[in-house]
């Protein structure tokens, strides 16, 4: 899920994966989009965790995320 909107006249853009499991492909270009959108417009790039899908919730799932988003220097 995208989300951007205006806060105190700074704009936020969002992004809110599911710790289900591996950061895939779709996720990281999502991520590289709003990544290069919100660096071009002065934005702050937000990354919310949603853990609503709780069966398929994986431990570490979120902690292997920020640690791929930081190797491809997001």
């Amino acid at each position: 899920m995208i989300d951007a909107h205006v806060q105190s006249d700074k704009h936020i853009t969002r992004l809110a994966p599911s710790p289900t499991g591996a950061l895939h492909m779709g996720n990281a270009r999502t991520f590289l989009l709003n990544y290069l959108m919100a660096k071009h417009e002065g934005w702050r790039l937000l990354m919310r965790v949603e853990d609503l899908d709780g069966p398929r919730v994986k431990a570490d799932s979120a902690a292997h995320m920020l640690e791929e988003l930081a190797w491809l220097g997001l």
